[in-house]
């Protein structure tokens, strides 16, 4: 999906105000192993970034330039991840903001709606009975350069232990007040079925941030979940 230019990862990532897509990821397994990754330009592929830094260091999570060297000494490629739509988009928030000063054109982007959508994530059950959890995503658009989002914060983005894993999608300011992914799995524990929780969750995100997200969870006995609060989300199963 990072490689499908209609999604926002990877190839689709959106721009920062300053013209360049920045990716966030995290990856989290059955044995709370994990691995994030923050700010990191130009690389497609931010998900393997992630795992490369679970498996191959001692860190949890890199960010900003010592991320894309990271990546670019473990073998990753620089690619151009900007396509004529993101382009489009910013050129058109640039030419509503006419100042040069940094505090007045961080005034008018909160009047301007970045029309959020895209993030992708994954949730799987293997034969074996191990769960893993993984999301990837560009950010906002014309966000502040370095800008963090849920997508690569454990517990908000992503989350997995060894009864359930989750994937959100959504607006990261509301997701991070509640953190959302980890909130799916205490009320799973507590109810025992992951419709029930997914939309409880939901219903406390709307509630307390007037927040939009989307959840996909599986649990450790096979129940799939999916739910959202936003106009439309797409989810698979296999």
């Amino acid at each position: 999906m990072e490689l499908d230019p209609r999604f926002n990862a990877g190839k689709g990532a959106k721009l920062d105000l300053d013209g360049i897509p920045r990716t966030e990821a995290g990856i989290m397994t059955h044995d709370m192993d994990m691995g994030a990754v923050i700010g990191l330009e130009c690389i497609a592929r931010t998900v393997s970034v992630a795992r490369k830094i679970m498996t191959e260091s001692n860190n949890i999570m890199i960010g900003g330039p010592n991320a894309t060297k990271f990546a670019l000494e473990y073998g990753f490629k620089k690619e151009d991840l900007r396509t004529e739509k993101s382009i489009e988009i910013l050129n058109n928030v640039k030419s509503k903001i006419d100042s040069e000063d940094y505090k007045s054109q961080v005034k008018q982007l909160k009047e301007i709606d970045p029309k959020e959508g895209g993030t992708v994530g994954c949730v799987a059950l293997d034969k074996d009975g191990k769960l893993a959890s993984a999301t990837s995503t560009g950010g906002r658009n014309y966000q502040l350069p370095g800008r963090i989002g849920d997508s690569p914060l454990v517990g908000c983005g992503f989350y997995c232990n060894d009864s359930v894993a989750v994937s959100t999608t959504g607006v990261g300011e509301s997701i991070m007040k509640i953190q959302l992914a980890r909130n799916v799995s205490i009320r799973y524990d507590e109810i025992g079925d992951l419709d029930i929780a997914v939309q409880k969750c939901l219903d406390e995100l709307e509630c307390k941030t007037e927040g939009k997200a989307g959840i996909i969870a599986v649990g450790k006995d096979g129940q799939v979940s999916h739910g959202y609060n936003t106009k439309s989300m797409y989810s698979q199963i296999k």
